[in-house]
């Protein structure tokens, strides 16, 4: 099983990615540095990504692929601008590097954007144009890239840069509205004004087609290149995009033109990838972003409300904390200011410092800061209580003035230090608990990780067992079955292995039509009894490869799943159509199981033809095609049983022979009906005809066949 492990923060897109790389049966492990688990997973782990540790989940995990998201990254959207995070940034992409190489990487992706070239090319732009990133974000997003190629040049690690163009997507919430589409959609649902550059041109990427050439690119064996463009056929500017926005609202929005200078234009070119993986995108970006627009909509709440509360929240917090603090300084001081005035009458309390005090308790509690900020207050009301009582001559000149400043203020910053600098060393104590309790949990997380995966492998070696004992089930069964019954035990068994009540098949005739043979429901006879080969091309186109077809495009006309029966000569001899499949049984290991059965049914089949030709002449009365009284009894206690397992229908017709011989009747009957019904003689009087997946409605059109001929026909009853 090939395993991918996603390295960023969860969202919408990757998301996407999880469903798809899921979908084709790979085993999907995700990696951030905070938030929870998506899910679908194998398994998620929580690790700062310049952690020590952060090797540990490379190693539990093994990925044969890691994508980092990059640009896409959660963790890092909108903090491009912070000096502290772009080092991160640049120290984090290059740990990933490292971790992926030392634990056996395959092939490391690196998503990147539109962002590392400006906005002045004529042309689309091309990946052997020099990058001329403009902003932050564009610079730091190229020098991960250029880490990420210098990678592929030392390192035995493949890796591979990819730029998006301006990749949008369906959001779930405000704070996925960072790209030009989705932002202006929820601008327009919020009323606001939309700001529009009707000279800027650029291509829009929906998150669809760039899921499917992601894995067209890691599913890959080799790759001609490191770096790739992918790009959609989709080029237009505001004016253009928000003409659809405006159809899908059907309203008038407010619009700011704010088009300026000259124009300018910033597409990817994608061919070099197109024409390496037979890539194009399919989602249009008109039915996109109406349907962005209808979820906004239906939820604006959601949308309007969301966002960055908490951090807005936080910041009020600690304003309206630090104001709190101020007054209550202010306030105590203003206190003191009346005790002292109260006091200064009484001998006993007179020679008590208060100011000093109040400056002493606030440097011990609050540190240097409040503690100075408090001596200050203090230094400036005993200062204005002493003009007031003599002038400020007076007041400069004495030198008991200058000792009560300067011993107020060594208190409030000796006591201040030693407070800050005890909080200080009890905040380093704290980070280093929290740094040892933090390797301990992902010491913990790792061997619980390892437990679960030790547990999931084990479990597959069981099943993997069990289905060894299901292929010997299935084998034993398909030698045991009767010569005309293969089909029918092979569509018992394709129930039971591939879990879905729906199946029929379909044999391949010569005249380019296709006739049901077992079909189990009506569900499974849609596409009707007889189908021409050529109604269903893109289908065959499939099938001539040998290969399985799947319904990817979940059509609900056609099957979801078709296997094919090849005969001795390598042609296509019957076809397996399983209708209502389970949306996630349509993965390669069920497509590769439908191909492994549909191989054992086409040997037991071909063994069946040869062992029915060899024993023709014994089963047959001489120069006819009709089945003797034994053999027809055989075969029609076979139908019986089929029919009532619900595995086909059937129509039996008595014909009168009226004196006629056996060789009479076959050459008056053998041109009315179909090569895959069937006759044989009941008794002497009676020639009896099987009409295979006919009900007794349709097989009225054999009898007035009969009849025309001058038969005496009638359905048995």
């Amino acid at each position: 099983m090939h395993s991918c492990l996603i390295v960023g923060q969860h969202s919408a897109f990757t998301n996407f990615l999880i469903d798809k790389f899921t979908k084709e049966d790979w085993r999907v492990c995700t990696l951030s540095e905070s938030g929870s688990a998506p899910q679908k997973v194998f398994q998620h782990y929580t690790y700062s990504y310049s952690s020590e540790d952060l090797s540990r989940a490379f190693e539990s995990c093994h990925p044969n692929v890691v994508i980092y998201m990059g640009a896409y990254d959660n963790a890092y959207r909108g903090a491009y601008h912070k000096s502290d995070l772009k080092q991160r940034y640049i120290g984090n992409v290059s740990n990933l590097l490292m971790c992926s190489s030392k634990s056996g990487v395959r092939h490391f992706v690196y998503l990147s954007s539109e962002q590392v070239y400006d906005k002045s090319s004529v042309v689309d732009i091309t990946e052997d144009m020099v990058p001329h990133p403009i902003t932050e974000h564009g610079i730091i997003l190229r020098q991960g890239e250029m880490l990420a190629l210098e990678y592929n040049s030392t390192a035995t690690m493949e890796s591979t840069v990819v730029r998006l163009c301006n990749l949008y997507y369906m959001p779930n919430e405000a704070v996925d509205c960072i790209d030009v589409v989705t932002s202006k959609c929820l601008s327009a649902a919020k009323g606001d004004e939309i700001a529009i550059d009707s000279k800027y041109s650029y291509s829009v990427l929906n998150s669809g087609d760039a899921v499917e050439a992601l894995y067209k690119l890691v599913s890959s064996e080799e790759r001609s290149h490191s770096l790739y463009h992918i790009a959609s056929k989709y080029v237009l500017d505001d004016n253009e995009l928000v003409k659809v926005i405006q159809t899908a609202f059907v309203r008038k929005l407010s619009i700011n033109d704010v088009t300026l200078g000259v124009s300018s234009r910033r597409v990817l070119n994608g061919e070099l990838f197109s024409n390496e993986f037979a890539f194009s995108t399919k989602v249009d970006y008109q039915q996109a972003i109406a349907e962005i627009v209808r979820v906004i909509q239906s939820s604006l709440s959601k949308f309007l409300h969301s966002g960055n509360s908490s951090s807005v929240n936080e910041k009020k917090h600690t304003f309206l904390k630090t104001l709190f603090s101020v007054a209550e300084v202010f306030l105590t001081v203003l206190i003191c200011f009346f005790l002292t005035s109260l006091f200064k009458h009484n001998d006993a309390l007179s020679s008590i410092d208060i100011y000093l005090l109040c400056t002493l308790l606030f440097s011990a509690y609050y540190g240097s800061k409040m503690g100075v900020l408090s001596a200050s207050l203090c230094t400036l009301v005993r200062i204005l209580t002493e003009t007031n009582n003599r002038t400020g001559l007076a007041v400069l000149m004495d030198m008991k003035v200058y000792i009560w400043i300067a011993q107020i203020f060594i208190v409030a910053l000796a006591v201040g230090y030693v407070r800050d600098t005890l909080m200080q060393t009890k905040r380093d104590i704290k980070l280093e608990t929290d740094y040892l309790n933090d390797r301990l949990d992902n010491i913990n997380n790792i061997n619980q990780s390892n437990v679960r995966i030790k547990d999931f492998f084990e479990e597959r070696v069981v099943d993997s067992s069990e289905s060894v004992g299901y292929i010997y089930n299935i084998i034993e069964a398909l030698d045991n079955a009767k010569q005309n019954e293969v089909l029918f035990e092979a569509t018992r068994i394709l129930i039971q292995m591939l879990e879905t009540e729906s199946i029929s098949i379909y044999q391949v005739l010569e005249n380019g039509y296709l006739r049901v043979i077992s079909s189990t429901n009506e569900r499974s006879r849609s596409l009707g009894k007889s189908i021409r080969k050529d109604s269903l091309p893109v289908i065959f186109d499939q099938l001539e490869t040998k290969k399985s077809y799947v319904n990817r495009s979940l059509d609900s006309a056609l099957p979801g799943m078709i296997g094919c029966l090849a005969d001795v000569n390598d042609n296509i001899s019957f076809i397996v159509m399983l209708w209502d499949v389970k949306y996630d049984h349509m993965t390669l290991y069920y497509l590769n199981l439908l191909q492994v059965i549909c191989k054992l049914i086409s040997n037991a089949v071909a063994r069946s033809v040869e062992l029915l030709e060899i024993t023709k002449n014994s089963r047959l009365i001489e120069n006819t095609n009709i089945l003797n009284e034994k053999a027809f009894e055989e075969l029609l206690e076979l139908y019986k049983k089929a029919s009532d397992n619900h595995l086909t229908e059937y129509c039996l017709i008595n014909v009168a022979t009226n004196g006629r011989s056996p060789i009479q009747m076959n050459d008056l009957v053998k041109d009315a009906i179909r090569f895959t019904d069937s006759m044989g003689m009941c008794g002497t009087d009676t020639l009896q005809i099987l009409l295979t997946n006919t009900n007794v409605f349709d097989s009225r059109i054999v009898i007035k066949r009969l009849k025309d001929k001058g038969l005496d026909a009638s359905a048995a009853i």
